[in-house]
């Protein structure tokens, strides 16, 4: 029940990206905010992990050591936020630019099915009374961690790969995008500048102008090796490109479902109320974002509403 909560919660905030990029931009910093807030549980934990690991290596007592078994530092901290607001912003561009080429449907869809088969392994607490007999218990718990991770990442990237690539490949192979005409096709598809989204549609318009060049080259290629009738071929390269694109969304989306299960788990002990009271934090915490967007929307409203004095 715990998974399927916490994987709701995390489409919502999943859905607010993919709504609000390119339309607001304060409401798009705000789920950026949001996602990173999830990533650095994650990522503090890792560096932790990775501190414990050098640990080994250093005399029990000397100041390497002391220093090496704190938990974290304010360097690390520091570390750790600014690798998390990179990894979210990448993060809400992916979902959005998928989202506008696949839809809301198929792309929330795909996201379920991969979300709930891989939160039992990434999140599962994997003990081997052999490795930790062999191995230091620290290097093998956050090495299993790690390895974790690694799994998780490329089999969702592999998943995500072969569900888009088909529709990729048809309009691919239906498409009249070259290296001499992608610039016009990213201006034609851009959007347009309004009073709310001055900032955030950079983005989404430098998503279009790297999806076009993938189109281009993917077609080069394919007329290098004259693959045009083949849809194996050409499903193929698109199928190599989707891997290496959504490689940083892959990544970025298991740490963002491993933050999901760490704050939960420092938020509230493991205990039988333990699902109610997430359903409780998560209902005020979303209530008071959903104020917040109101407030926004009303505003921008209002705005638009008033009279010119002109």
């Amino acid at each position: 029940m715990k998974k399927y909560i916490l994987t709701t919660l995390m489409l919502l905030v999943l859905y607010g990206q993919a709504y609000f990029l390119g339309v607001n931009d304060w409401l798009a910093l705000l789920f950026v905010f949001v996602t990173a807030i999830f990533l650095y549980v994650s990522l503090i934990k890792l560096h932790s992990g990775n501190r414990k690991m050098m640990r080994v290596n250093a005399k029990p007592g000397s100041w390497l050591y002391e220093l090496l078994s704190k938990d974290t530092t304010i360097a690390m901290r520091l570390v750790a936020l600014f690798s998390s607001l990179i990894l979210s912003t990448i993060l809400v561009v992916l979902v959005k630019g998928m989202v506008l080429q696949q839809g809301y449907l198929p792309f929330f869809v795909t996201i379920v099915i991969a979300s709930l088969a891989l939160y039992s392994f990434v999140n599962a607490n994997v003990q081997s009374d052999l490795v930790d007999k062999n191995i230091n218990s620290e290097i093998a718990q956050h090495g299993n961690e790690l390895a974790k991770i690694f799994y998780a990442a490329i089999i969702l990237n592999f998943m995500l790969s072969f569900a888009f690539s088909a529709y990729d490949t048809f309009e691919f192979k239906t498409s009249d995008i070259s290296f001499s005409n992608f610039t016009d096709k990213a201006i034609a598809s851009s959007y347009h500048k309004t009073a709310t989204n001055q900032y955030s549609r950079i983005f989404i318009n430098a998503y279009f102008l790297s999806d076009y060049i993938k189109v281009a080259f993917a077609k080069m290629f394919v007329d290098l090796f004259d693959l045009k009738d083949n849809f194996y071929g050409f499903y193929i390269v698109i199928f190599a490109l989707n891997m290496f694109k959504l490689s940083a969304f892959s990544f970025s989306f298991v740490l963002l479902q491993k933050g999901f299960d760490g704050t939960a788990k420092l938020l509230l002990p493991i205990g039988k109320n333990s699902i109610s009271r997430v359903a409780k934090i998560a209902t005020l915490f979303f209530k008071r974002i959903s104020d917040f967007v109101t407030r926004i929307v009303s505003k921008n409203t209002e705005e638009k509403g008033e009279p010119n004095e002109n």
